[in-house]
């Protein structure tokens, strides 16, 4: 925690003191806000450890627990086997089975290649090792700095996201900041090592390099930055970024050429769009998009059914979460043997692409090495089997994501947070639609951001059908329901003040 603490309050006092080298200048919020505001923002880190921790022993088998060890590991290649270490990073390293990088660095993690099958857009862990095994050179070998360069680097995109709308907020910057950074999920999340905090950090970059490119100036490193960023979306979180990249560049735009009917533009560009997207997608593995999130839902409830995962050099499998179904060796802690007619799924290796199923096991003398275990999760939801066409799916996306679970059915301490959260998001949905027929300032803004939030919160539904999943999945897209509720609050204080105040 020493290491976490001091660079803490080196990135404090460079925001207080030189807005971070100019980074986060801003007319409208003096450096000291914006340093407590970061300050506030990094307490996240202790508390996702502390709540995982309480609850579920620790990090270790969880994302950001794997993530740190498997950039640690690719660290040690640097060290090691620097040319190694320097393809990877590019990109140019051999991974298949029995090659050099394969047997150094393939083997001994989980996350590089994780036995998840490639649908479409590869939602790369990759990135996110690379990052980390770059920050592990500065971090002394503690987790804590991880999330905290995680934790800075979000920060940095929900700044670029207020850049690029607070000319909607006059008067209400602070309050724009505030929402972004201290959205109960979204900024736990971003506290952690995972991909939300470099999600976050592009979806910023996207949305600031768009409004630029569209509004200030056409040059040559604008180009370049809203080009980087369209890539790494192709590579992190494509549901979330490509989406957000449509919306946002639509939106720009439309406000930049003023048609006078805004709205009729959006929907139809956004139609149009979207229909495109689909017949490419169908040209190149004759799948639509709707078949492609439903291949995505299958792999996700698989994973979500936890399991004892384990690894040798030719494949890595999943049995159900059942200590019955292997025998540990006596003399070697931490590796197993799978016992005679049990079944499980695995990936070989070499095409990884491919799930393949054990329905008896006959071989009972091969040791795998224990690469983790996971229980299943309680908070798994039945919904997304009983398929009863589009407006029921419709129906179960827009509830599963906004309104469970809302206290009376809460069944953890875990579900009343979300609960407080759901409350949040009904609440400011509830002023959103109000503003919308009783106001009189321009609503083309505040369609747009639900047609962003709403639009990723079915797709989440749809694809992920785990309440922890959807409340970590939606925080960088909810957060807008609670941006469109400030865009109307001033008309709702207005509505509300007394009538001789009025006067």
């Amino acid at each position: 925690m020493l290491a976490f603490s001091l660079y803490l309050l080196l990135l404090f006092f460079l925001i207080r003191y030189n807005a971070f080298f100019g980074l986060f200048k801003d007319e409208s919020l003096h450096k000291k806000k914006l340093s407590t505001l970061f300050f506030l923002k990094a307490l996240a880190v202790p508390a996702i450890y502390l709540l995982y921790s309480h609850f579920y022993g620790g990090i270790e088998n969880f994302d950001s627990g794997v993530f740190y060890r498997d950039a640690r590991e690719l660290n040690r290649l640097a060290r090691e086997h620097p040319t190694e270490y320097l393809k990877a990073m590019f990109g140019l390293q051999d991974d298949s089975t029995g090659s050099f990088f394969f047997e150094q660095y393939i083997s001994k993690t989980n996350n590089w290649d994780n036995g998840r099958i490639r649908i479409l857009f590869y939602n790369d862990n990759r990135v996110v090792i690379r990052l980390h095994s770059l920050i592990h050179f500065l971090a002394f070998d503690s987790y804590f700095v991880h999330a905290l360069f995680s934790c800075f680097l979000s920060y940095i995109g929900l700044f670029w996201m207020y850049s690029s709308l607070r000319f909607y907020f006059k008067g209400q910057s602070v309050y724009l900041l505030l929402i972004l950074c201290l959205f109960p999920a979204l900024w736990l999340h971003t506290g952690a090592l995972l991909k939300e905090g470099i999600a976050v950090f592009v979806m910023g970059g996207l949305m600031y390099s768009l409004h630029q490119l569209v509004f200030v100036r056409r040059s040559p490193g604008v180009v370049l930055s809203v080009l980087c960023c369209f890539y790494l979306s192709l590579l992190l979180k494509p549901y979330l970024l490509i989406y957000a990249f449509i919306c946002f560049a639509l939106f720009f735009c439309i406000e930049k050429l003023a048609p006078k009917r805004k709205l009729l533009s959006f929907v139809s560009a956004l139609t149009l769009m979207l229909l495109c997207l689909d017949a490419g997608v169908r040209i190149k593995i004759n799948k639509s998009l709707y078949e492609i999130a439903g291949m995505r839902q299958v792999v996700f409830s698989d994973a979500a059914k936890g399991g004892i995962f384990l690894v040798d050099s030719l494949k890595f499998i999943r049995l159900e979460y059942d200590s019955s179904l292997v025998t540990e060796l006596k003399d070697k802690k931490g590796y197993y043997r799978i016992k005679k007619n049990a079944a499980y799924m695995y990936w070989e290796h070499s095409h990884q692409q491919d799930t393949l199923v054990c329905k008896n096991n006959t071989d009972t003398s091969s040791v795998y090495e224990l690469a983790y275990t996971m229980p299943e999760s309680n908070s798994n939801l039945e919904y997304a089997k009983n398929k009863k066409g589009l407006v029921s799916e419709v129906f179960n996306g827009l509830y599963y994501t906004l309104a469970y679970p809302l206290f009376f059915n809460a069944a953890s301490t875990q579900q009343h947070l979300a609960s407080f959260e759901n409350l949040l998001l009904l609440t400011a949905l509830f002023i959103s639609l109000f503003g919308l027929i009783f106001s009189k300032r321009p609503a083309f803004p505040v369609i747009v951001f639900l047609c962003f939030a709403l639009g990723e919160c079915l797709l989440i539904a749809f694809t992920s059908p785990n309440t922890g999943a959807i409340v970590r999945y939606r925080s960088p897209a909810v957060v807008f329901i609670l941006i469109s509720a400030l865009y109307y609050a001033g008309d709702l204080k207005n509505l509300f003040k007394p009538a001789s105040a009025s006067k």
